[in-house]
């Protein structure tokens, strides 16, 4: 592979050429960040070519087209992409997450939503919240509401809305799938941090969903895939906190690049030479490995259960939640711990440092890895009853 390769190479043959090919994009999206961040989405010649790479395909059926690669072997990629610019990390990781979900539709409709004029991987995404109003008629549901946090929004080809729909038995939460043609951008993203995602608002008013495009988040699919065995935000949460760990990654190989020529205000020696820093700097090197392996490990578990046929045990799916959040709030104090050793050039607009700083705490704010997860996962360890909905 040439060592040079940008975002518009051919697509790889293999996973492992796929993550080669994946870190052959890094200077091409340093060199775009700031025009992403400043457009509050990743540009259309950028989605193409990402598109083109096959990233949004990264976990959809291999029946579908897609790669059906698995979770981390998607873990390496998104953080990779991460390293690169968070804001194409985290549109890679919702829209290849959502289309896991999505083809999880009965098959016709699967096909359906898989299937585009002009042969490229579909993109999908949404709001898994439940704040849409349904009413039933004949076929499916007329769906009507407004969703926040849609990221990737604007380059999407079908969002999901959440729901509550009511069954014979009560209601539950379902998800119900539309064409992005049928639905309307809100422009809301003016934000701290992944500026880049474009997570508007959409809504939608009136339209028709029929039932088949509709699903729980732990519906299995037709497909029977380990993939598809996996609960919904179970196989989610340990992309996303991907992004994270390759955001710290990042802050800790720039603020080295720093260290190594800066020589702070009244001082006579480089940055490097405190000693000070370089303890402060190795115990940010052991927390990111200490995160990422447990996040490894826990979901190396999950995976080995699914792929022998076995149902996730709520102390698997509370692990691997831990594991996520852990990682996430772990690259935050790394990030933190970067941008305040780099000193006073951190806060410049201009400042690598300062927009990882922000992407990493928007990332933890969300609530698959908000600082709650801990409390869910301290439930399960005391067996008591949790809430298994982001588990």
């Amino acid at each position: 592979m040439n060592a040079t390769a940008t975002l518009a190479d051919p697509v790889p043959a293999d996973s492992t050429t796929l993550k080669a090919t994946t870190r052959a994009l890094l200077p091409e999206l340093r060199a775009h960040a700031s025009t992403i961040e400043s457009a509050r989405r990743v540009p259309d010649g950028i989605v193409e070519q990402l598109r083109d790479l096959r990233l949004f395909a990264l976990q959809t059926p291999a029946e579908l087209g897609g790669l059906e690669l698995d979770p981390l072997d998607t873990v390496e990629i998104v953080e990779t992409l991460a390293q690169g610019d968070a804001s194409v990390a985290w549109c890679v990781m919702i829209g290849a997450g959502t289309n896991a979900l999505a083809a999880r539709l009965p098959e016709q409709a699967a096909r359906e939503l898989f299937t585009r004029a002009d042969g490229h991987d579909v993109i999908s995404g949404g709001s898994f919240h439940p704040r849409g109003e349904v009413v039933a008629v004949d076929g499916g549901y007329r769906l009507t509401g407004r969703w926040a946090f849609a990221s990737g929004s604007q380059h999407a080809d079908w969002l999901c809305g959440g729901a509550i729909v009511p069954t014979q038995s009560g209601a539950e939460h379902r998800l119900l799938f539309v064409p992005a043609c049928s639905v309307t951008i809100v422009d809301t993203w003016h934000v701290s941090g992944l500026r880049g995602t474009g997570s508007h608002d959409f809504e939608v008013d009136s339209v028709f969903v029929p039932r088949d495009h509709t699903m729980t988040l732990n519906d299995v699919g037709w497909a029977r895939t380990p993939l598809s065995r996996i609960p919904g935000f179970t196989g989610l949460l340990p992309v996303m906190a991907a992004v994270t760990l390759g955001v710290a990654r990042a802050a800790i190989d720039e603020f080295v690049t720093i260290a190594l020529d800066k020589t702070p205000y009244r001082s006579s020696r480089l940055l490097y030479e405190r000693e000070t820093v370089q303890s402060d700097i190795a115990k940010a090197e052991a927390s990111l490995r200490s995160a990422r392996a447990f996040l490894v490990d826990a979901f190396s578990d999950n995976w080995s259960s699914v792929c022998a046929g076995q149902e996730l045990s709520t102390e698997q799916r509370a692990l691997g939640r831990l594991a996520a959040v852990h990682a996430a709030h772990a690259s935050a104090s790394v990030v933190d711990t970067c941008y305040e050793l780099a000193g006073g050039s951190s806060i410049y607009d201009h400042h690598v440092l300062q927009r990882h700083f922000r992407d990493v705490h928007t990332a933890t704010q969300h609530v698959a890895l908000a600082s709650s997860g801990f409390e869910t996962v301290g439930r399960v360890l005391f067996g008591l009853e949790p809430d298994t909905t982001l588990l």
